[in-house]
């Protein structure tokens, strides 16, 4: 099965635009969003770990052919450094890692990589350490303010690992940042002609 190298999108047929960026170099850990990382313990299972405060934003989607809000800026991203002193540490570079979707609310879902939101059970490709993987999370079925959940599982095709716990994605819907000034500026119009 052919799977998107580096730096690579995934089209589907027609104007679907999501992405899926599997990275090869550590090089690709600098970033400025949110980091759900894969490590593992002594004992040989796997972990999910994050410095990320949830609910993760979502915005209006600008994915051609995915309605309501949609965002690419919640990354699944194997450690690059050991933890000793919360007991993680880095995979082994012969470990083939998938986060299994668990279970969802409804009103969310998650392109993975191909043309189809994933089906409960469905994996995203993650692959050998290093690897940073962009899914596309869709809240199809939501206003501003409202929030939803996903769980995931890691687990390794290699054998060299024992899967995760599942572990709990939260996201909220939230307006474009254009749309976000536009009414705090007419709350703070409003608190004026109150104070008149």
């Amino acid at each position: 099965m052919h799977h998107p190298g580096i730096g690579s999108f995934v089209f589907s047929a027609g104007a679907l635009a999501f992405f899926s960026v599997f990275a090869a170099a550590p090089a690709l850990a600098q970033h400025d969003h949110s980091l759900i990382q894969a490590g593992r313990d002594e004992s040989g299972m796997l972990h999910m770990h994050t410095h990320d405060a949830m609910p993760f934003e979502v915005m209006p989607s600008v994915f051609a052919g995915i309605d309501g809000f949609a965002t690419a800026e919640v990354a699944f991203e194997s450690l690059s450094a050991d933890h000793p002193a919360i007991g993680l540490f880095m995979l082994d570079e012969a470990s083939d890692l998938r986060a299994v979707l668990v279970a969802q609310d409804h009103g969310i879902q998650v392109f993975g990589g191909g043309p189809d939101p994933l089906p409960i059970g469905g994996e995203v490709y993650l692959g050998h350490p290093f690897f940073h993987v962009m899914p596309v999370y869709n809240i199809y079925d939501g206003k501003v303010g409202d929030e939803f959940s996903m769980w995931f599982k890691f687990t390794d095709v290699s054998g060299m690992y024992s899967e995760s716990e599942p572990f709990e994605l939260r996201f909220v819907a939230v307006p474009a940042p254009a749309t976000a000034s536009v009414m705090m500026m007419l709350g703070l119009a409003g608190m004026r002609r109150r104070r008149v």
